[in-house]
């Protein structure tokens, strides 16, 4: 769904007949930035207060930047692959217009952060999506190998042939197995267990084990967690989280096997291998709505398998699996 209007003399726009979710809002005017944010509606209106940033064009304008030609390419690459990700789509990513992205180096804190004034473009042939992703905030600490980053992004389609088509869409059902949006859909249906996602109730991590295990471990409920019991749906329809820790394992053959319960429930650990992801929930109030997405990005955090796919495994919000 699209909907296009124009503001008044003053500014003021707005949008009627629309259900609680989240919406990608796109502001453009001659001689200013374009503008993208996700908007998030849970109530019967929202207010949204932008300003623009204007554009200049100076002919004879020096750019002095502090980081050298070589050091640059360095950390763009560093960025670029945090950024994007390091799965197989990813290597079939391209960002159009790397000169928009600013990045500078904390030496002392060892942290690498960018922001972006334009809208950065990024090509992704292995989805089929021209992406304008307004970014908000990125930082990188690389000695702990910690990523945080948000933004927005615009998803169009590439033009190609029935055939391109048909490939891209089997490699948009692949990147969407198993994904934050599926497990999130999964949650708002009540079938995150029928969709392949087993979930336990996560505590304290272990410490490194050392020698050949190379494995982090971490204490988890060995019952499995009624998703009902950390989710509530509101009369806005919209979905309130209500967790701390979760363990999570994309498993579709498992899950379609009988759940166990074990009797004596002690905790136990277990490895966080490559289809498991920690989901930790950091502030009250997050919900998800029934495409997928959430309220604040910034209200939780992941690590293992879903935090890999990042811009270059991204779906929009209104991607559907071909005929579901």
């Amino acid at each position: 769904m699209k909907k296009i209007t124009s503001t008044s003399n003053k500014g003021a726009f707005g949008f009627e007949g629309l259900h609680p979710g989240t919406y990608q809002l796109s502001v453009s005017m001659v001689g200013f930035a374009k503008h993208t944010q996700t908007v998030f509606i849970s109530d019967l209106s929202v207010n949204v207060n932008i300003k623009l940033k204007p554009v200049t064009v100076q002919l004879t304008e020096v750019t002095v930047n502090v980081m050298g030609k070589k050091e640059r390419e360095n950390y763009f690459k560093v960025f670029q692959k945090v950024f994007l990700g390091e799965t197989a789509n990813s290597k079939k990513c391209r960002i159009v217009n790397p000169d928009v992205i600013n990045l500078t180096y904390d030496k002392k804190a060892g942290v690498l952060n960018a922001y972006a004034d334009e809208i950065i473009v990024i090509e992704n042939k292995a989805l089929g999506y021209s992406i304008q992703y307004s970014l908000v905030n990125f930082s990188y600490q690389i000695a702990q190998d910690n990523a945080s980053f948000f933004g927005n992004g615009a998803f169009e389609e590439l033009p190609a042939d029935a055939k391109q088509k048909e490939d891209w869409e089997a490699a948009r059902a692949k990147a969407y197995y198993g994904s934050i949006m599926h497990f999130f859909r999964g949650l708002y249906k009540g079938n995150a267990r029928r969709e392949g996602f087993i979930i336990h109730q996560a505590f304290e991590r272990v410490p490194a084990l050392g020698g050949l295990d190379e494995h982090e471990y971490v204490y988890i409920d060995p019952n499995e967690i009624d998703p009902h019991v950390i989710t509530k749906l509101g009369p806005d329809s919209l979905m309130r989280l209500q967790f701390t820790k979760l363990y999570i394992t994309y498993a579709p053959k498992q899950a379609i096997k009988p759940q166990l319960m074990i009797v004596d429930g002690q905790k136990k650990p277990v490895p966080v291998v490559s289809n498991c992801t920690l989901f930790y929930l950091l502030a009250d109030g997050t919900a998800i709505d029934q495409k997928g997405d959430a309220s604040n990005h910034q209200g939780y955090t992941v690590q293992g398998n879903m935090a890999l796919r990042r811009v270059a495994d991204q779906l929009p919000f209104e991607y559907t699996l071909k005929g579901k």
